[in-house]
């Protein structure tokens, strides 16, 4: 359903601007901008909820119009701008962490973190120490018991493609386990997408497990 309203209009027009202003400064680098515009839009379509997803609708199609080129405003991508501006609702934590990472690290944060706490802890560690904890998260990873409780730093470990960690999840792929580490090690394998990650998971399609095998179902839907 088309929106034909100025109200509208003269919100469309802004985030026009906005969006203009934002590609011009991501041309000199600055992810910075790029994140901010997206928190702004999201709250942009938290401040019109009033028309539901219609709203949203028309503002990927229209924003798809003045800016053919654009990526990034699918409705797929504004609903993960609505969620971002929810979910961060403190102005300063955009500039000062939610800025510091790419927009891909921002929606898997999104996507996995239940707290701002847990969001920000991880954001943290991702800025500050990079890989300087690997170390200690591959020796909880070495640790099935500890693992099993750990499926985000899991995740975020295959998400780095770390080579020691892909042997880790190779091994409890193959441990005959039949609890979550399995199924967070056949996730955290796609990411490597190599040809025996790749095998690997095809594989556990045939698991005598059903749940192992519509995990391996799925996640091999996914791969290239």
């Amino acid at each position: 359903m088309l929106i034909n309203n100025d109200n509208y209009f003269e919100i469309l027009e802004n985030v026009k601007v906005q969006i203009q202003n934002a590609q011009y400064k991501a041309v000199l680098g600055a992810n910075r901008e790029l994140i901010l515009l997206y928190w702004n839009i999201g709250n942009v379509i938290i401040e019109n909820s009033v028309w539901g997803n219609k709203f949203i609708d028309n503002l990927a199609r229209d924003i798809k119009l003045e800016f053919p080129n654009a990526k990034g405003y699918s409705v797929r991508n504004l609903k993960y701008m609505r969620k971002f501006a929810e979910f961060i609702t403190d102005v300063e934590i955009v500039p000062t962490l939610s800025a510091q990472l790419s927009w891909s690290h921002n929606r898997h944060l999104l996507d996995k973190a239940k707290t701002l706490d847990e969001y920000a802890w991880y954001a943290r560690q991702t800025i500050e120490n990079g890989k300087r904890y690997i170390d200690e998260y591959l020796l909880w990873l070495s640790e099935p018991e500890i693992a099993s409780i750990l499926p985000f730093t899991m995740e975020m470990l295959g998400r780095w493609k770390i080579p020691e960690a892909r042997t880790l999840f190779m091994k409890h792929v193959d441990s005959g386990r039949e609890d979550s580490i399995v199924f967070t090690s056949i996730k955290a394998l796609a990411y490597y997408n190599d040809e025996e990650a790749r095998e690997k998971i095809l594989a556990m399609q045939n698991c005598e497990n059903k749940d192992i095998r519509e995990c391996a179902n799925k996640v091999a839907k996914k791969l290239k």
